[in-house]
This record gives C-alpha cells, sequence and structure tokens, in this order.
C-alpha cells in the first residue's frame, strides 16, 4: 500500500549494505543482512505529480539472477515514510545462472518471474480500498540497476474516482466494478525491465477488475477511490464501470480516453438524485434550468454574458464538493453567443438536455477548457464556438446536430477527435 505526498520529483531507492563497501550482490553470494532505503525530497517516486512514498506493509521483490524471486520486508519506517530498513525475508530457486543487472517489483510476488530482463508478475483483479492511505490501493512499479540503485518507475497508471452525496440521505459505496469489451484489465502481466517497464496484461488476463472492500458512507466530502489498471487507450463505450451502493447500483459508460503510464484519469460522480439508482444506465445528468462545470481553482466561473441564455435567468452560481451548478429560473434551450467568452478557469462543462443551440463564440477562448459534454437535444453549433480551446482534447458531437458555424473548432490544436 502507499499513500501520497504531493511533490513532483524522481524516484530512486537506495539499497545499503551492512557491511562498509560491500555489495548488495557479489557473484553468487546470496544477502542475508538488512538494507536502507532512503528517501529526500529529490528521491520519491512520482505518480502523475504525487510522491508515492513506502507504507509499513510495504514488500519487494528483488531478483539478482534469473532463478532468485527474492523477498524484501519493511522491519522499520520513519514517520514520513521517506526512509525505511527492508529485512531480507528470503528466495526461490537455486544459484546458476548469474546476471549483471538487479531488478526489482512492486508489489511482492511469490511467483513473479524474470527471464532476459522481462518480469512477468500480476496486477490484482481484486484489489482492496485502505481508508489509511487516502484510498490509493497500489502502484505497480518496476526497476533496474547495475548497481545497489533502483531508480522506481510506474509501469501501470491509476483511475481515481471522486464521489460525494448532495444529498440528505445517507448511501453506502460497497465497491467499485470495471469491465472492458475489447481489453484485458488485470491479471497476469510482463514488464520489459530493460525497456518501457510498461505492464502488458498477458492473454491470462482478464477483462474485468474490482475496488472491493469499501464500505463508505458517501458524504458531501469527495471521497477518492484509486483502481490500478495498466495503461490501456480506451474506445468510446468500451469501459463500463458499476458502483456497489447498498442501496443499489449505478451503471454507466465513458466517453474514450487514453489512460497513460504514470497517469492518474480522474472520474466524478456525485450522487443527485436517489431514484438514479433505479433501472439506470446512464451518468446523471444536469435538470433542463442547470449548466454543470468545474474549474482549474475549486471556485465559481460567472457567465461572460448574462444575458446569453434565451431569456432565463441566473438564480445562483455555486461550486460545492468539486462542482460547479449554474441554476436558472427556468428551462435553459440555448447557450446564446460569447456566453462563456474568455472563461479562462472554465475546465468543464455538461449542458443540459433541453439546449438546442450552441451561440456564436460561446465558449470562445476558454484555453484550459479540455471536455464538453454535448446532449442529442442541440442541432446547431454556432461559428467559432469552441474556437481557441487550446486543452480541448475530445468532443462528440450527437446525430442531432445539423449546423456547425464556420471556424467552430478553430484553433483547438488538442483536439484528437470529434
Amino acid at each position: 500500500m502507499k499513500r501520497l505526498l504531493y511533490s513532483a520529483v524522481a524516484a530512486v531507492l537506495f539499497f545499503a549494505s551492512c557491511a562498509e563497501n560491500e555489495e548488495v550482490v557479489q557473484s553468487n553470494i546470496l544477502p542475508s543482512g538488512d538494507f536502507v532505503a532512503m528517501f529526500d525530497e529529490a528521491t520519491r517516486t512520482e505518480l502523475d505529480g504525487s510522491s508515492v512514498v513506502w507504507h509499513e506493509n510495504d514488500q519487494l521483490t528483488i531478483f539478482t539472477n534469473t532463478s532468485h524471486n527474492r523477498q524484501y520486508k519493511i522491519k522499520t519506517l520513519t514517520e514520513d515514510g521517506r526512509t525505511a530498513t527492508f529485512g531480507y525475508v528470503g528466495y526461490t530457486g537455486s544459484d546458476n545462472t548469474m546476471i549483471e543487472t538487479n531488478y526489482a517489483v512492486y508489489p511482492y510476488n511469490a511467483d513473479a518471474t524474470l527471464s532476459n530482463g522481462v518480469v512477468t508478475t500480476v496486477l490484482e483483479a481484486s484489489q482492496s480500498y485502505n481508508t489509511t492511505n487516502g484510498g490509493l490501493c497500489y502502484a505497480l512499479m518496476s526497476a533496474a540497476s547495475e548497481d545497489n540503485n533502483f531508480a522506481f518507475v510506474n509501469s501501470g497508471a491509476l483511475m481515481r474516482f471522486k464521489v460525494s452525496n448532495i444529498l440528505p440521505d445517507e448511501f453506502t459505496l460497497n465497491s467499485i466494478h470495471l469491465t472492458s469489451a475489447n481489453h484485458k484489465l488485470a491479471g497476469e502481466v510482463t514488464i520489459n525491465l530493460n525497456g518501457d517497464k510498461m505492464a502488458v496484461v498477458t492473454e491470462n488476463g482478464v477483462n474485468s477488475i474490482t475496488l472491493a472492500d469499501i464500505n463508505c458512507k458517501v458524504t458531501s466530502e469527495v471521497q477518492e477511490f484509486y483502481v490500478a489498471l495498466p495503461a490501456t487507450t480506451f474506445d468510446e463505450n468500451d469501459l463500463v464501470v458499476v458502483f456497489e451502493f447498498a442501496e443499489g447500483n449505478k451503471e454507466f459508460t465513458l466517453p474514450a480516453f487514453e489512460l497513460k503510464q504514470g497517469k492518474i484519469k480522474t472520474i466524478s460522480y456525485s450522487i443527485a438524485d436517489a431514484e438514479d439508482f433505479i433501472g439506470s444506465t446512464t451518468l446523471y445528468k444536469p435538470a433542463n434550468n442547470e449548466i454543470w462545470y468545474t474549474s482549474s481553482d475549486g471556485g465559481v466561473v460567472n457567465p461572460y454574458k448574462v444575458e446569453a441564455f434565451d431569456n432565463v435567468n441566473i438564480v445562483s452560481n455555486t461550486y460545492v464538493n468539486g462542482m460547479g451548478i449554474i441554476t436558472f429560473d427556468g428551462d435553459v434551450t440555448s447557450i446564446g453567443e460569447q456566453a462563456f467568452y474568455e472563461c479562462d478557469s472554465l475546465t468543464s462543462v455538461t449542458i443540459p438536455d433541453s439546449v438546442t443551440t450552441i451561440g456564436i463564440s460561446a465558449f470562445y477562448f476558454c484555453t484550459i477548457l479540455t471536455s464538453v459534454t454535448i446532449p442529442d437535444s442541440v442541432t446547431t453549433i454556432g461559428e467559432m464556438a469552441f474556437a481557441y480551446c487550446h486543452s480541448l482534447t475530445s468532443v462528440t458531437i450527437p446525430d442531432s446536430v445539423i449546423t456547425i458555424g464556420n471556424r467552430a473548432f478553430y484553433v483547438c490544436e488538442s483536439l484528437s477527435h470529434l
């Protein structure tokens, strides 16, 4: 298990021998003493800008030849997690086929094997939630070294689910289950420790993965839950997510996205309607008199032109539990001209089903807007509607759209597909 500390730094694991100037591995002599992993501000493992430090239950697999799977276990750990003493537990195999490079893999797997610099290990299909570690189950890490210094990299990726409840009712989240139609998500993986160190699920893998043992009351405070996955590019509707609540299940499919090695993909979900659990297969949407959004600074985003919403007026604009909600005194049918013009802190927008028109320059120069959800009700996207949205990575345009104005997505250089 790991806990997160915030720091964008590299990772180096130092193993120091008990005897002065003694190498950890010499010829075919097996290490038998305790070794120290020391960390400082410049030497911690990084995962997408967050440092991952040791937890008292951590164990490593260390290979010093192709036959030996050696288990190292933390004996002592400093409070900040930066210094740990690892004790040698044992090994399997025999003293033959020595190699010059040492290899390490986290977490420890007694069945892990090494051949020609490629380790075969396991990415667990059932991962357990741990409240003491900020919800982070584990990060699959590996390292190769010609000496006693191991620079760990993250061989997989993480999905982070931010879950909250804006209702007065209580709900208990028991587990999160992910299933892919086209990709293996867990089970046996191979990692080329002489290459990119990316975990690749073999044909023996499975297409589903579960974060179990959550059993948490979902409150107004945003709670984070992490699932370790291999780096994968998912097509639209390829990945199905099921939140298993004690009160019922919530199932939805995700749009196309890329899950990159060493990165975290964040999905936010807030319980906003108790009936949402009954027979629903899509993520809860804004009411027709609401627009949902997120901002880079966690603060309220004010529209550039408050009169741009087709004869309805703004009643309130709040930002709670990681989501902003603009509420109107009637159904919103149009996001008019320059509605969110140059709103430079806007990062995502979810448009209600009542909207039929996105007007001229509606989101012009929203430079850090990364995603927008356009409902099936929209028929027209105006000229320059999303022009200069430099960070916009993908937009799904529904079949209902008849007209797209000139240069609607002009200079959206991050846009990978429509």
